[in-house]
């Protein structure tokens, strides 16, 4: 068997040799045991965009995005992929608001200029001044959920939880998918004593983000609902393991479980600058 850390590592280093046959093979054989693994569906978009199938990349990438709207390396690589203009434009606003791109002069929508004074706001302590603009960028009737989420976030923290129900009710029908909107709605119901509706919506969240990463964005890695995550991922890893692969983590004369095994006392190799996707991979796979 192999865990999630060292399925990482592997696939890594299969981007970086170019393994990209592998990569799609270890991918799939993952996400049939954990389908709503986040970050193993992007390496799998990624990889798709190399092997030249962009289409299916971008329904992919798309999905992930629906569902986590603040995955910046998602995010980024869907724009690069991305031919609508309008679509682009809102990709990089979110990228601008999440501080992965630099502002530039490029139209952008009417509702970033309102939601980077919130966030900045509210980074002075200044809730109230962040609650008047975020309700600005929300008058524009966004598609995109950031300025939901933000403004979630603000009466999360304000414990006006009247308020957060009615939200929860308003942003759920808008982004059904989305996983912070819906974390936030549980939260709601269960201080409002509506036990079984919040773990249901914990339970949707833990199926379609299996390693929790938008739940840790929100509540930190030791939040009260771990329980309902799984804890060890693991697979049966039967695939062969390219030589390249192998030899880059010295497992030459392994087999594949075994290799599986050693992987992790293996020095992690980068990536940088290779394949020509690798760029857009998470920081914490580099």
């Amino acid at each position: 068997t192999i865990r999630r850390g060292k399925l990482l590592t592997l696939l890594q280093t299969a981007l970086r040799k170019k393994e990209f046959a592998f990569a799609r093979q270890a991918c799939l054989l993952w996400m049939a045991n954990y389908p709503g693994d986040l970050l193993v569906n992007f390496v799998y978009a990624s990889v798709l965009a190399e092997l030249g199938d962009k289409d299916l990349a971008m329904t992919n990438l798309g999905k992930i995005c629906r569902l986590d709207p603040e995955f910046s390396e998602a995010i980024r690589l869907y724009s690069a992929l991305a031919k609508d203009e309008k679509l682009i434009q809102d990709l990089q606003a979110s990228l601008i608001y999440l501080g992965k791109l630099a502002p530039n002069s490029a139209k952008t929508p009417k509702w970033l200029k309102p939601l980077m004074a919130a966030k900045a706001a509210l980074l002075a302590g200044d809730k109230a001044g962040a609650e008047k603009e975020v309700l600005a960028a929300l008058a524009f009737k966004p598609e995109n959920p950031l300025p939901a989420i933000l403004h979630m976030d603000l009466v999360h923290k304000s414990a006006n939880q009247t308020l957060l129900s009615t939200l929860s009710s308003i942003y759920l029908s808008n982004w059904p998918d989305c996983l912070q909107i819906k974390v936030y709605a549980a939260l709601s119901d269960m201080q409002q004593d509506k036990d079984s509706a919040g773990v249901e919506k914990m339970h949707w969240s833990a199926a379609h983000d299996t390693s929790g990463q938008v739940i840790q964005r929100i509540l930190g890695p030791n939040h009260n609902f771990r329980p309902l995550w799984p804890e060890d991922l693991r697979v049966v890893m039967d695939l062969p393991i390219p030589a390249s692969i192998a030899s880059e983590l010295g497992l030459n004369q392994l087999a594949p479980s075994q290799s599986a095994g050693k992987a992790k006392s293996s020095p992690t190799p980068s990536i940088s600058g290779k394949p020509k996707l690798a760029k857009q991979l998470p920081d914490y796979m580099m």
